[in-house]
């Protein structure tokens, strides 16, 4: 029986590696669809691979507060607001497009313009006491919790 159960789980182990690098083949096969379209015919679609990538944000739960710190490279302090309403904390981005004239044909254009949103339920929250910085594409958010009666 032992035997047995280690075959099963050596064939799901096999299994669970080979469906993960089929995924990971997906979506690289996505990825470098959208980032080769060129050309205005095919500009809507680019757009959309554009609001796919959004950026990264990683939630922290202390004792006393929440952390809330999102990757923003290449972006300034005035291109990036917050706010928290109704349990919500929404973080928008706003890139500009350069309006730069350029002499030449761009052969690759991968850097998006446009509003970029995440927004996370955090309930509990004492809203006059929320801290936020900026620094180096970096913001940090700290929600402070309310307190618990009990």
């Amino acid at each position: 029986m032992t035997k047995l159960i280690e075959a099963l789980t050596k064939r799901t182990d096999k299994m669970n590696k080979d469906h993960q690098k089929k995924l990971e083949e997906f979506d690289q096969l996505f990825e470098n669809f959208f980032n080769d379209l060129q050309g205005d015919c095919i500009r809507p679609l680019g757009n959309l691979s554009a609001r796919l990538n959004s950026f990264r944000v990683d939630v922290l739960d202390k004792d006393n507060y929440y952390v809330v710190t999102a990757d923003l490279p290449g972006l300034t302090k005035e291109e990036v607001s917050i706010e928290y309403d109704d349990q919500y904390l929404t973080i928008r981005a706003r890139r500009s497009q350069e309006e730069d004239q350029v002499e030449g044909n761009y052969i690759r254009r991968e850097r998006a313009s446009g509003e970029f949103r995440r927004s996370f339920f955090i309930d509990n929250i004492e809203t006059d006491a929320i801290d936020a910085s900026f620094d180096s594409g970096v913001l940090v958010i700290k929600l402070k919790k309310e307190k618990q009666n009990g």
